[in-house]
């Protein structure tokens, strides 16, 4: 890896707390809690992504 290179982390996390709505379908409240880690490499060049 290169001076052009960045590593990218990220979590989302929360807790199922309200009805969710997709179409018609609802999925009610399970006051589940939920984490989720991201990451991604990003090649940066000439002020781009890629």
């Amino acid at each position: 890896m290169g001076a052009d290179v960045v590593l990218v982390e990220f979590w989302l996390a929360g807790t199922h707390l309200g009805p969710l709505t997709i179409g018609e379908r609802v999925i009610e409240p399970t006051d589940k809690a939920l984490a989720c880690g991201w990451w991604r490499v990003l090649n940066l060049r000439r002020g781009r992504t890629g």
